[in-house]
């Protein structure tokens, strides 16, 4: 039997540019084990989502109506049909990547997604993608999400809220500091501050520069700092650090009751006992200040220090 073509078609394949849906950036001590689950909200923005023209044209000034640009305000969150509400299955863009789907105990429990990858030695930084199915057939493609994981060396702490802790960490030489200043910057400098916190030279030889940190928490619990040393001139990262903290609560001295009126405030005195010098502050700074205190250490036998 002699095959003959009959018909020929031809397929022209344009590949366009996926469409992030989320974005997550995680830190995670290097070479250990990233373990996380994402939670999917029932109802958000969708990619896709297409704003319709305004019925009634903005103003801009009081002559002439603005163009059609869009609806203000926004529309509410577009539902994403099929995904949240029922079953769903991941796929992932790496193969050393281990995802997958909790099981719900019912059905108005949120649809949770597990990731688990192993994180590689510093200054490592693996990026990937999650793609989430509403169908097992891998069809009908709901969402994409990128996932970045930033593996850092890892120094551990232990502190008590209002009160400092120091540590030290030893930051080796790098041959693109040779020849110009670097600086220490912290995640959180309200919290943790580094020793030297101005630009300063880093030699290039095998001696290795100090670094201090000071660690002074406002809240117990435990909680990451991410300590980043850049080169001056071409703003480069050279080198990144992921403390580590375990805040405790400190031992309750004196503790007072406030009625505090609705949108007004209160003033409260409170004496101090103690030859040391007295350098007040509070963990909610917001809601809570000292009324004429500098802020330098006071020191005082017997005094009364007012809270407003």
């Amino acid at each position: 039997m002699q095959r003959e073509s009959v018909a020929t078609l031809e397929l022209q394949v344009r590949p366009q540019p996926y469409v992030l849906d989320q974005s997550f950036r995680f830190h995670q001590p290097e070479r250990d084990f990233l373990k996380t689950t994402i939670r999917v909200q029932p109802s958000r923005w969708h990619a896709s989502a297409r704003l319709e023209p305004s019925s009634q044209p903005q103003l801009v000034g009081e002559l002439e109506p603005a163009p059609e640009t869009g609806t203000w305000p926004p529309p509410p969150p577009l539902p994403v049909a099929g995904l949240a509400p029922q079953s769903m299955w991941v796929r992932c863009s790496d193969p050393d990547v281990v995802c997958g789907v909790h099981q719900r105990p019912d059905a108005a429990a949120p649809l949770e997604v597990s990731l688990k990858y192993r994180c590689g030695a510093s200054p490592a930084v693996g990026c990937f993608l999650v793609l989430v199915y509403a169908d097992p057939y891998l069809h009908d493609l709901r969402e994409i999400w990128e996932v970045t994981v930033h593996s850092l060396r890892r120094i551990d702490m232990h502190a008590l809220v209002g009160q400092t802790s120091n540590a030290t960490l030893l930051l080796p030489s790098h041959p693109k500091a040779s020849h110009g200043l670097v600086q220490a910057f912290t995640s959180s400098p309200a919290e943790l501050r580094v020793s030297p916190d101005v630009p300063f030279a880093l030699s290039a030889g095998a001696t290795a520069q100090e670094l201090r940190l000071a660690l002074r928490p406002t809240e117990p619990g435990r909680k990451q700092y991410v300590v980043h040393v850049v080169e001056s001139r071409s703003h480069s990262l050279l080198a990144s650090y992921l403390v580590a903290a375990v805040n405790r609560q400190p031992a309750v001295t004196k503790s007072f009751s406030l009625a505090v009126p609705a949108a007004l405030g209160t003033n409260r005195k409170a004496p101090i006992l103690s030859m040391k010098a007295a350098l007040p502050c509070s963990s909610r700074s917001g809601d809570f200040a000292f009324a004429g205190v500098s802020r330098q250490p006071v020191f005082v036998r017997h005094g009364l220090l007012a809270a407003y």
